[in-house]
């Protein structure tokens, strides 16, 4: 699961430029995760899998616009910092969810979140 969620956020990144579609750079990481084989729906009366959005802005509150999920209809705008935290949860074996601190450019995405990711068991 870890290096999934780790791919997943490699994948959200590879996304995110000025003028890009939030939405699909959610759906960028759906589609990872179903490829991966970790599927996402209601078993047993709750939620597994990737069920939340991918990420939102940062300003002057901890969560605001945009909403980086399924139906944004905002595209990328440079300047903005978004949170990229794509996750996966299974109950009865855990979860896992990474999350970085992100600026939008015109090129590639400017991760501003400093720290290892290692798996430590």
């Amino acid at each position: 699961m870890y290096a999934s969620v780790l791919k997943a956020q490699k994948v959200c990144l590879g996304k995110i430029r000025a003028g890009a579609p939030l939405a699909t750079a959610h759906m960028a990481v759906v589609d990872h995760f179903e490829s991966d084989g970790f599927k996402t729906g209601r078993r047993n009366g709750h939620m597994e899998g990737f069920f939340h959005g991918t990420g939102h802005g940062i300003g002057l509150e901890i969560h605001e616009a945009p909403s980086i999920g399924r139906d944004s209809k905002a595209k990328f705008r440079p300047g903005q910092v978004v949170t990229v935290e794509p996750g996966l949860y299974y109950p009865g074996v855990g979860g896992v969810r990474l999350e970085d601190d992100v600026l939008v450019t015109k090129g590639r995405p400017r991760t501003l979140t400093r720290c290892e990711k290692e798996l430590e068991v």
